[in-house]
């Protein structure tokens, strides 16, 4: 039989709507018969009801035969196959967008203009079926136990001990198991280990929708219920482990179903590098589609848009405002960038670059985007790939230290020459900043697992070569920083200020004042922390050093797996350092003696650097125990033509 030969759309430039294609499942009463459907052309603006189909394509060669239009086949592989045998009628036709048959996919033209339709065709839909596979054995109390998840999540408020209460012992779960035991937790975990979950794709799908079930072979329940129930089976999981979605599905539910918008602008889920960066860990068979599949809910996709913030300095509040009114006094469709149009005849590594450009020349022109260029392996080894561009298709091998906006070591914006301009200048930043300070240690990568302690002890070694009891009394080297060596080297690892945030779950909190003061007031008690962290020393060192009496007491009543839990969150694929003026750090992966540490105009966060010749390379951004720096004051007297330091022009390629 031969394959369906598509025939061309027609699109507005021609004189018409918006064209797509729908798929008219034909029914059956026997469900051994073959598969048979046709395809119809439609004015997405004048469509019939019809029902958006939401799933994976999956890794299946074997494909079987779909008819289509009595004579040709459309090819299908058995995940697709599975869903469209469930959802065939018995008695009348069905009406479905599928994006494998309602798209030519060997087109790459129509498939860019189809793409940019996607969110309207799924938010037009009647509604959306999220087909998550096969109906199993224990799927049938999975779904039954992720309603009732969510209605606890949604009727009991936390406790102020849940934060670092076990998973067992928290206040939702208690309750669920006080009701009907907790045995099948597992088994609604394993429900989101489905692939459906670690999809890009299937994120733009569920928020455009207006209405949408989850599936699992005959069974169905609201989708709400199933990713209402992601905040605790992320916890069942342990937040710290990296490369699950569930926490972004956890934002997804908060937005869309529990009314806390995540953007000001209605149907966005926020601007566009917020969005990659939180859409890091999903999956896509074309790793373009990492940053294709959420142009459609992005801010930029409705216009020039910058979202407000309440803790931005003056400066680039002023700019952010700016934007916006000239947003509003635009009429008509929004613009959309060159840099930000789908294009599948750009490779992976120029569609990263130019968006990754693209979100630092507009405004408010900022570097919190080049904190995400976590490198695996030295960047020098990748010619064809700039230091600076982050790698989308890879997963987090890290925490994002600056992502929250902690710290400012630079509130003002980026200073970018026009050079990238040129065509022989694609690749290549030309940024304005200073560099303070050079790495002269480095210690082996933080990669222990979670059931592992963090050896601390080996760590303060591999920087100091002297053990920790017999230095960690002197003082802190850093002028102004009035603390020992010790506690400053544990509140690196912690991260200061940030652990501290994340020690005692006020995130929410804070940000909530912020929006009401416009200030954002810092924890800096670190009393209970480093009881903690000296707590998980003594548990590392085991001899009858003079200093042991001292470091007992310090560590009276503290809990080593409270500050364990902390340093493993922030500190995962990460190395401390050592600098040449007796700074601690904490810095990337593939930081090494010689690296020069840096602060980039509108960077919160310093960055370390490698020279090579003429040019550096972004090794990536680092944390350092100086409130000096991290705080801004120094990048300020630069700015101000004052102090020691001078500004420079990065060539960073």
């Amino acid at each position: 039989m031969q394959p369906y030969q598509y025939s061309r759309l027609s699109y507005p430039d021609q004189g018409s709507g918006e064209a797509f294609r729908l798929l008219l499942l034909h029914p059956s009463l026997n469900q051994d018969v073959p598969l048979q459907c046709t395809i119809q052309h439609h004015d997405l603006a004048r469509a019939p009801p019809y029902e958006a189909l939401s799933y994976v394509w999956g890794t299946d060669d074997c494909q079987v035969s779909i008819y289509c239009q009595g004579n040709t086949e459309l090819r299908a592989r058995y995940n697709l196959k599975q869903a469209l045998l469930s959802l065939r009628l018995l008695h009348q036709p069905r009406t479905l967008w599928i994006d494998a048959f309602c798209i030519n996919q060997g087109d790459d033209d129509e498939r860019a203009q189809q793409v940019m339709l996607m969110r309207t065709i799924y938010s037009q839909a009647h509604r959306v079926i999220v087909w998550l596979g096969d109906r199993t054995p224990d799927v049938e109390h999975a779904l039954r136990l992720a309603t009732n998840l969510r209605q606890v999540s949604l009727s009991v408020a936390s406790s102020p001990a849940d934060h670092h209460a076990s998973f067992w012992d928290t206040t939702a779960i208690r309750t669920l198991a006080a009701a009907e035991g907790l045995f099948a937790i597992g088994e609604l975990a394993d429900l989101f280990d489905r692939p459906w979950f670690t999809r890009i794709w299937c994120v733009q799908e569920v928020v455009a929708s207006s209405a949408a079930v989850a599936r699992c072979g005959d069974l169905e329940i609201p989708f709400a219920d199933i990713v209402g129930a992601a905040s605790i089976v992320h916890k069942f999981r342990d937040g710290m482990v990296t490369g699950r979605p569930l926490e972004f599905w956890n934002t997804v539910a908060l937005q869309k179903y529990a009314e806390w918008p995540l953007s000001p602008r209605e149907g966005s889920i926020g601007v566009l590098e917020k969005a990659l960066m939180a859409a890091r860990d999903f999956e896509s068979t074309d790793p373009r589609d990492k940053v294709f599949a959420l142009l459609g809910l992005v801010s930029e996709s409705k216009g020039w848009f910058v979202e407000p913030s309440s803790i931005d300095s003056i400066g680039v509040k002023l700019i952010r405002q700016a934007a916006s009114t000239i947003t509003q006094l635009v009429s008509g469709k929004g613009y959309t960038p060159k840099q930000l149009k789908i294009d599948y005849r750009k490779s992976v590594m120029e569609v990263y670059r130019d968006v990754t450009r693209f979100i630092l020349r507009k405004a408010p022109r900022v570097a919190d985007i080049l904190c995400q260029a976590h490198h695996l392996t030295d960047p020098g080894e990748r010619k064809y790939w700039p230091s600076w561009v982050p790698d989308w298709s890879r997963k987090r091998n890290t925490a994002v230290l600056g992502g929250m906006g902690v710290f400012t070591a630079d509130d003002m914006w980026l200073e970018q020459e026009d050079k990238g301009l040129s065509p022989t200048h694609h690749d290549t930043l030309f940024l304005g900043g200073f560099g303070f300070d050079r790495i002269i240690r480095v210690t082996e990568v933080l990669e222990c697992d979670i059931q592992d302690a963090l050896e601390l002890d080996i760590l303060w070694l591999q920087l100091f070569d002297i053990a920790f009891l017999e230095s960690w009394q002197e003082p802190y080297p850093l002028a102004g920083m009035e603390e020992t060596r010790g506690m400053a080297f544990l509140r690196t690892v912690m991260v200061g200020e940030l652990g501290l945030i994340l020690y005692d779950g006020l995130m929410g909190e804070l940000w909530s004042a912020a929006s009401a003061t416009n200030t954002l007031k810092l924890p800096r008690d670190y009393t209970r922390a480093e009881n903690d962290g000296s707590a998980c020393m003594m548990n590392l060192i085991q001899c009858d050093h003079p200093g042991m009496a001292r470091l007992a007491q310090k560590a009276q009543g503290g809990i080593a797996a409270h500050f364990d839990r902390i340093a493993k969150s922030l500190g995962y694929g990460r190395r401390l350092f050592l600098t040449e003026y007796g700074r601690l750090g904490l810095g990337p992966r593939v930081s090494r003696p010689g690296d020069a540490v840096t602060v980039l105009y509108g960077g919160r966060m310093p960055f370390v650097l490698r020279q090579q010749g003429a040019h550096h390379l972004l090794i990536g951004d680092a944390y350092l125990r100086d409130d000096a720096i991290m705080s801004g004051s120094v990048s300020k007297a630069v700015r101000g033509g004052q102090g020691v330091h001078h500004k420079v022009t990065f060539e960073i390629r």
